[in-house]
């Protein structure tokens, strides 16, 4: 079974594709990291404006609070509301003044007017019946912080009464209440009474503020738990939009509701479709880029890699070594492979040189066989067998033609028939030699 082209690319194709897949791997993960910082970036972003936008949501219900006690000094000082606790005509004082009107105009929707022990005398809301208004009266005049505040004052010098103003959880719902002792216009007479004015800012908030807030914000008390609210996630994001659940405490430190800040993650939105034009049009170019350096390296670069190829496939060829036809991969697993081949074949010659260097000294010092070396028909060493049987001392010897040694009575140089026996393969056959005596001696060459 063959292995498909593609994954049995030679080195030429596989330095080329490896550096385009390198070069666009490089440009994609430099496009992920960059969208990752930014991303990050614009996150930090939207929670640095969220944070701002909840911090100004809780800056508006303490103005809405601080304004609403303002006002309230108005009708406190006003001599008719010190004459009510003075002389205590209550309907006179309710028919003049105590209409959902006036509530309309203050923009409140509680008014109590509570003597100097707490007890509430008159009051107004916006109730739809007589027994729900008293109730919510009650409610309100009860809470334990105003009761203590008005118990406090009591045990102070006149001058020294002050006002009281917060937030306070009523029926589930967000109250912005204000305390203020009445006195008369003037002001030189002790506080005789308590005014209570109260605003339901769970549906009044964000009110007049509105257009200048930045975020759409919420007061939120049904699913409010006082002992989780620091286990709860402050921030949830979506693909849309980004939430922060920011605790409000009343006057006493105590978590009452939700300020819920929502806004839209337009930056996101934004910033994310940006990057997905980003990455489409990269992507293109990157594409382009690629392709373009892989056909210039394929020429340019790997076409040497194909030279090399041809090279080490015509090594192989030449010295006709065996083996390397199981090499599937690229041509540096082949120069691999002719390497191993050509060490194991020079040791394997190197083995043989040694045993024929072996097998030749014993031969050199054999005491039976006379040994001659000729080279170019001269005379270059000769063992000692060799020398006793020609009569010869070595250095008489050496450095002589081979003629020297060969009978020439024959019409043509002995010498010249024995190169013609070995050219035709011969190399073992009966001559005579002559020695130092001139002597002829039968011998077998």
């Amino acid at each position: 079974m063959q292995t498909p082209r593609l994954f049995n690319l030679n080195l030429r194709y596989k330095t080329a594709l490896y550096f385009s897949l390198g070069l666009l791997g490089m440009i994609i993960s430099f496009l992920f990291i960059s969208r990752y910082f930014f991303l990050y970036s614009l996150d930090e972003l939207e929670n640095m404006e969220i944070d701002h936008s909840s911090q100004q949501a809780i800056a508006v219900i303490d103005m809405m609070v601080t304004q609403q006690e303002g006002s309230s000094y108005d009708w406190a000082y006003w001599d008719e509301t010190y004459d009510l606790f003075a002389h205590r005509d209550i309907a006179g004082y309710s028919e003049r003044n105590l209409y959902v009107e006036t509530l309309d105009a203050l923009n409140l929707d509680l008014m109590s007017f509570i003597t100097l022990d707490g007890q509430s005398l008159v009051s107004l809301s916006r109730e739809n019946t007589p027994e729900s208004s008293s109730s919510l009266n009650n409610k309100v005049v009860s809470v334990p912080l105003l009761q203590q505040h008005i118990l406090a004052m009591n045990s102070k010098l006149d001058v020294h009464r002050e006002s009281l103003a917060g937030i306070f959880k009523i029926n589930d719902n967000i109250w912005g209440l204000s305390l203020a002792p009445v006195r008369n216009s003037e002001g030189d007479r002790p506080s005789n009474g308590w005014m209570l004015w109260g605003r339901n800012l769970s549906e009044r908030f964000p009110g007049d503020f509105k257009a200048m807030m930045s975020a759409s914000n919420t007061l939120v008390t049904k699913s409010f738990n006082p002992v989780d609210h620091a286990k709860t996630k402050s921030i949830d994001k979506t693909s849309e939009s980004i939430i922060k659940w920011t605790p409000i405490s009343d006057l006493a430190g105590e978590p009452i509701a939700w300020l819920k800040t929502q806004t839209k993650r337009e930056h996101y939105s934004k910033g994310n479709t940006l990057f997905i034009y980003l990455f489409a049009t990269v992507g293109v170019v990157a594409s382009a880029i690629a392709t373009s350096t892989f056909f210039i390296f394929k020429r340019k670069v790997a076409t040497r890699f194909s030279h090399f190829a041809e090279g080490i496939n015509e090594i192989a060829s030449q010295y006709q070594l065996e083996g390397l036809q199981s090499v599937k991969f690229d041509e540096l697993e082949l120069a691999t492979k002719l390497v191993q081949k050509l060490s194991e074949n020079t040791s394997m010659t190197q083995l043989q040189l040694k045993d024929s260097m072996e097998k030749f000294g014993a031969l050199y010092h054999s005491s039976s066989l006379g040994m001659l070396i000729v080279i170019e028909r001269e005379i270059v060493d000769a063992n000692h067998r060799a020398l006793e049987l020609l009569s010869y001392k070595k250095s008489d010897l050496l450095e002589q033609s081979l003629d020297t040694l060969c009978p020439t009575t024959a019409d043509e140089c002995r010498v010249d028939a024995m190169y013609r026996e070995l050219q035709h393969g011969r190399n073992q056959f009966e001559a005579q030699m002559l020695d130092s005596h001139g002597e002829t001696i039968d011998c077998l060459i």
